[in-house]
């Protein structure tokens, strides 16, 4: 019995030791909410300076290049949002599982541990997965957006019509969604 005892204080252990690494990505995760939200005020910069230099130089209304932009913006917003959701339950879902590995071992079902480790495991993939996704996306969209601010006074309403389409393909946008921006726009 001594052994089985030993075992599982040392299962709980670990399982406080899982709690507070919870706890620690839970901090991180807000931390890179917050960084997000700032992130999007940046973006929301660049297309304000973007408006006001193709306004200038190519005398495009600023309503002209809000729906040029739109396809963009929304997609944008719309990653936003998942990530989001994505990273609420992905703790969610940790926390679930702390709270299940804590019953099995206090319950001694020491079998269930690797499933549940497991489990724990895949979770955390795809959440790693959606963000070096996301992040990807997003550095696509800021590397584009900030190419075209270096233009300034040089940039076309060609090319900025050339970049977002570039995107729109990188990006992976159903066609509809690219025609329906290119009819808009022009």
């Amino acid at each position: 019995m001594r052994g089985f005892e030993e075992i599982r204080d040392r299962t709980a252990e670990i399982v406080a030791s899982y709690d507070e690494r919870i706890g620690a990505v839970s901090d991180i995760i807000e931390k890179s909410l917050k960084m997000l939200d700032e992130s999007r005020q940046m973006s929301q910069a660049v297309r304000s300076q973007l408006k006001e230099t193709l306004a200038k130089v190519e005398s495009l209304r600023k309503k002209d290049f809000d729906t040029l932009a739109t396809p963009i913006l929304f997609y944008q917003e719309r990653r936003e949002q998942e990530i989001k959701e994505c990273m609420t339950g992905f703790l969610k879902k940790q926390r679930e599982l702390a709270c299940q590995l804590q019953r099995v071992v206090r319950a001694g079902i020491i079998l269930k541990i690797p499933v549940l480790e497991e489990e724990i495991e895949q979770t955390t993939s795809e959440a790693k997965k959606s963000l070096i996704c996301f992040q990807k996306e997003q550095a696509l969209i800021g590397e584009k957006m900030e190419y075209l601010l270096h233009k300034k006074e040089t940039l076309t309403l060609k090319e900025f019509k050339g970049v977002l389409e570039i995107l729109q393909r990188e990006l992976g946008f159903p066609e509809e969604t690219k025609m329906q921006a290119m009819a808009k726009g022009g």
